[in-house]
């Protein structure tokens, strides 16, 4: 989980306090959260921008993640424009972005 801008010192006060509880939860919850499991590093990709086959395994991975929720919060609050986030892609969130713009549910 990176910040699509890459470093906290570009955020806002209130993003990057939520930014870091994001990160205590995801820490204190270790292997479990995908992300962070050094088993699915190799497939999965959950920094790229691309809609490669790894982005898309990153996101089924993200599914099971005792963490998805909070991730989803955050990743949707703070529009975060790169990467997988909560099992989405960064174009399921930019095509989530666009139909709220339009005024329909997702």
């Amino acid at each position: 989980m990176t910040p699509a801008r890459g470093s906290t010192s570009q955020m806002g006060a209130d993003q990057e306090r939520e930014y870091w509880r994001l990160l205590r939860a995801v820490d204190a919850l270790g292997n479990r959260i995908p992300c962070r499991n050094p088993e699915y590093t190799a497939d999965a990709d959950w920094l790229s921008d691309d809609g490669t086959v790894a982005q898309q395994t990153a996101a089924v991975l993200c599914i099971g993640c005792p963490a998805l929720f909070m991730c989803r919060k955050y990743s949707r609050t703070w529009a975060e424009a790169g990467g997988t986030w909560a099992a989405e892609t960064s174009l399921d969130r930019r095509n989530l972005r666009a139909l709220r713009r339009r005024g329909k549910p997702p």
